[in-house]
Order: C-alpha cells, then structure tokens, then sequence
C-alpha cells in the first residue's frame, strides 16, 4: 500500500461544504482547489502506510477536535482566497 495522507481524502468534504455559503467561490473550482491546497498546508499531515494506519488516523480526525481543527483551517484559507482570488471575479 502507498504512502498517503489521510487528510486528502477528508479535507475536501469540509472545503465543499463550508465553500458553500461563499458564493464566488462555491461555484468556482480554481478558488475551491485554491482553499483545499492552503488548508492542507496548514494542516499537520496525517500520513500512513498501511489500512491499519488509515483506519486510526480516520477515526483522530473524526473526533470534534480534529473536526474543529480542520474546519479553522480551511475558514482561514476561505478568508485567504476571498482577499486574493486568482480569477476574474
């Protein structure tokens, strides 16, 4: 099994869902891969390697704080994006 990061697979599910109520970047994929990639690199990685590793690494995210520190994340690259968005608005 390959090296991954868990947290791209779970990132992506709080950028759409908090992306939402953003209209100019709810509909606009560059500024939503734009608050995915700046929350990711903020975010302390949770890499594993084996199913085992994903499974754990899965359920420390899914607790509230790892919830919690997800969804700061990716709220201050929302702000981020909506101070400079990289397309014609």
């Amino acid at each position: 099994m390959p090296v991954t990061n868990t947290l791209e697979e779970i990132v992506p599910t709080t950028v759409e869902r908090l992306t939402a109520d953003h209209e100019h970047i709810s509909g606009c994929e560059s500024c939503k891969n734009d608050v995915l990639a700046l929350a990711l690199t903020t975010l302390q990685p949770g890499y594993s390697s084996t199913k085992m590793g994903r499974i754990l690494k899965r359920i420390d995210v899914e607790k509230a704080k790892g919830k919690a520190r997800i969804a700061v994340a990716v709220i201050a690259a929302i702000d981020v994006v909506k101070q400079s968005p990289r397309h014609d608005a």
